[in-house]
Order: structure tokens, then C-alpha cells, then sequence
């Protein structure tokens, strides 16, 4: 699938399995031209196989709200890219999504406070 695509977008957990998951080999495997899209974690995407893969001309751009390191470096490479668009890991943040974080915490404070196990529970997921 990576060589027929125009664009690749993440959204994965980072867990020891999708540590640099997207790697030089998938990175060579991307269609010529495409673009790579990370909003998930920035370990999942080897940064310094993506840059070569831009120097190179491999892929034609990225657009990155998530970075190995945050905050990035002052020397970040990525972010003097003319192809890359880098955020600061706030692309999910609007005023309808802060509103319902907020009111899904109030919601399991409530839950708590009468005894109830809270809700959208993340549990299981080995970080590296």
C-alpha cells in the first residue's frame, strides 16, 4: 500500500512495536512524490530517515504536529524544511475538542466521587 499512496498519515499509540515503525525501508517503500503526516507520536516515525527521504526528493513534503524530541530543538532540521510544516504537537486543539476533554473529566470526577470506575479508561499500553 505505502507505493501506491499519495499520502501517509499517522494515528498509532507509541508502544515498544510501533517505535520507528515508519523506518528508511518503509520510508524507500513510500510512493515517489508522496507526503507523510504524523499526529500520533513522533518516536513512531524515524526522523532521520524522513529527512533524507526529503533531502533526497523521496517524498515531496510532511506535515508533522509531533516530533522525537518536544519540544524540538533549536537546530531542528525538520522545522528549516521550505517542504515540512511542523507544529507543536496543538494540531488537536480547538475550542469544540477543549470543551469536550473538559467535560469528559468533570464526567469522571462525578464518577469517582459516587463510587463508579471512570470512563474511557487507557490501560495495557507498554510505552518504551
Amino acid at each position: 500500500m505505502l507505493g501506491h499512496a499519495n499520502y501517509l498519515s499517522i494515528h498509532l499509540p507509541l508502544t515498544r512495536e510501533t517505535r520507528h515503525l515508519i523506518d528508511e525501508e518503509k520510508l524507500r517503500s513510500m510512493k515517489q512524490g508522496a507526503f507523510l503526516i504524523n499526529v500520533a507520536r513522533g518516536a513512531i516515525v524515524d526522523e532521520g530517515a524522513l529527512i533524507e527521504s526529503l533531502q533526497s526528493g523521496h517524498l515531496a513534503g510532511a506535515g508533522l504536529d509531533v516530533h522525537e524530541e518536544e519540544p524540538p530543538p533549536p537546530d531542528y532540521k525538520l522545522s528549516r524544511m521550505s517542504h515540512v510544516i511542523t507544529t507543536p504537537h496543538v494540531g488537536g486543539y480547538t475550542r469544540g475538542n477543549w470543551r469536550r476533554r473538559t467535560l469528559a473529566v468533570i464526567e469522571n470526577i462525578e464518577r469517582l466521587d459516587n463510587g463508579l470506575e471512570p470512563l474511557r479508561l487507557i490501560s495495557n499500553i507498554a510505552m518504551p
